[in-house]
């Protein structure tokens, strides 16, 4: 498989552009050594990427706005807009990238704390994200919890009639409310 044709497959997020401007300015290696982007990979050959700093994402860009915080949990306010999964182009910035940059410190263990997601919520809704810092305590406690989710909206279109005409071609029976007479005749 050539180098760009590799890349594009495996780095989904940098585009195709993007990729070939590393190429070109020697940013990408291949057993240490700069290749073009039509070199053919063998089977066990290291492809390097040279990421540049200021390409580091930003990760305050996430906002976190946490509502309660204890040793076990975490329980953030999620605005709609923010991805919390990393996928496609958003591998580096998503809400769990900025959790794990936050609540991470590899360098000392006994403050790292691994943030773990107890639910699914998706990028353009808004409300209580829970975030649990231990499996055991994600698997035991959260099994036991049932979470009633109510969601309220405007519907774009009338509301459908039972029988399929939306209610049309139906009188409305005034001394009854609410009760729907006969059909109408044409």
């Amino acid at each position: 498989m050539r180098l760009d044709k590799f890349l594009v497959s495996r780095v989904d997020w940098k585009s195709r552009n993007e990729l070939q401007t590393l190429i070109d300015e020697g940013r990408i290696t291949v057993n240490g050594a700069v290749r073009k982007a039509s070199t053919k990979l063998a089977v066990k050959d290291a492809v390097v990427i040279q990421l540049d700093v200021k390409e580091a994402p930003d990760y305050a860009q996430v906002p976190i706005d946490v509502i309660y915080e204890d040793d076990a949990l975490l329980c953030l306010n999620k605005r709609a807009g923010i991805i919390v999964h990393p996928v496609g182009r958003h591998q580096l910035t998503n809400l769990l990238s900025a959790l794990h940059a936050r609540y991470r410190n590899v360098a000392d263990q006994t403050k790292d704390r691994v943030p773990h997601v107890c639910h699914r919520i998706d990028r353009d809704t808004s409300g209580c994200f829970l975030v649990a810092f231990s499996n055991k305590w994600k698997a035991g406690r959260l099994a036991a919890v049932r979470v009633a989710r109510r969601e309220e909206g405007v519907p774009r279109d009338r509301p459908r009639h039972p029988r399929g005409d939306g209610g049309r071609d139906r009188r409305i029976d005034p001394h009854r409310r609410g009760a729907v007479a006969r059909p109408l005749r044409r």
